[in-house]
């Protein structure tokens, strides 16, 4: 997990449980983890950290994820930006990368998955 030590990942996910899942998949790979509970708080958060990364839930209370997306893409914020979806329908697929989303993955997750798409974009964030 060398390539992600030393970048920080913004989780924007507003389950306690998902979030504490997420934590302990990257607790032992280096990277700094902080986190939001809905997308304005995201939108806030990236703005003022600038994280290397951002994991963004689509269903977010205040503002959903697309929005938070929306928003943070609109401010010229550049970081890749991973959506996570329970449903990955068709169609929702192409909302996302239409929103400024660079990825999506889908719940539930599992940590090869996630660290493997995580490594991806660390390499690009470099």
């Amino acid at each position: 997990g060398a390539p992600l030590a030393g970048l920080t990942l913004l989780l924007v996910e507003d389950y306690p449980d998902i979030q504490y899942m997420i934590r302990r998949f990257v607790e032992d790979t280096g990277l700094a983890l902080l986190a939001a509970e809905s997308g304005i708080d995201g939108v806030e958060l990236a703005l003022k950290h600038s994280p290397d990364l951002i994991l963004m839930d689509l269903q977010l209370p205040k503002m959903d994820g697309m929005r938070a997306t929306s928003v943070l893409r609109g401010k010229g914020f550049k970081a890749p930006i991973i959506a996570m979806t329970a449903h990955a329908m068709k169609g929702q697929q192409q909302a996302c990368l239409d929103a400024g989303f660079d990825d999506f993955i889908s719940k539930p997750l599992s940590r090869e998955e996630l660290l493997d798409r995580l490594r991806r974009f660390a390499a690009k964030a470099r």
